[in-house]
């Protein structure tokens, strides 16, 4: 608190974050908004160069190149042409969907690459590049008809993140 010295009244100021510099652009950015040592634009920058480098990072690349993957992909997304993302009003994002997420991260379910009822269509902005879910997403009811899940509500799968099934033992 400082005095004031004409009246002998109180007044508070309002700390100052400590700034740091950016690790991307050299700014003086605010602690409390850095990601990785960045700031917020050049941490989305960032994510977008580690995501195109995934090839030599990520195990699942070369599933993601598959002709069944690209075909489920693509009618996954024909089917659901909007963003699944539901905002906290339960209002469905208005954007097209760009991108098919896995909501169980292909390598905490290896099981679940395949599976529509893992899967929901988002948009960019939505989809951010991480893996799996982040908590609190919710998703408008997806639509991909397959013979057997004949109009099944694919929004909520009724499984959870468990370990995945035991691999047969070669020997």
């Amino acid at each position: 608190m400082v005095r004031s010295q004409a009246a002998g009244h109180r007044s508070t100021a309002m700390p100052v974050a400590p700034l740091k510099d950016c690790a991307g652009c050299h700014k003086a950015v605010a602690r409390d908004t850095m990601v990785n040592g960045r700031c917020p634009t050049c941490a989305a920058a960032q994510g977008k160069v580690e995501y195109r480098q995934r090839k030599e990072t990520d195990p699942f690349h070369e599933k993601y190149q598959t002709p069944d993957w690209r075909r489920l992909s693509t009618g996954f997304r024909a089917q659901n042409p909007m963003c699944l993302v539901l905002d906290e009003n339960g209002q469905q994002c208005r954007f097209p969907s760009e991108a098919v997420h896995h909501r169980i991260a292909a390598k905490d379910r290896e099981d679940l690459f395949f599976d529509p009822k893992n899967l929901a269509a988002i948009c960019d902005h939505h989809h951010g590049h991480t893996p799996g879910d982040p908590a609190g997403v919710k998703y408008a009811p997806a639509r991909y008809f397959l013979s057997y899940l004949p109009g099944q509500n694919l929004a909520e799968p009724n499984y959870s993140i468990a370990p995945p099934p035991p691999r047969a033992s070669k020997g």
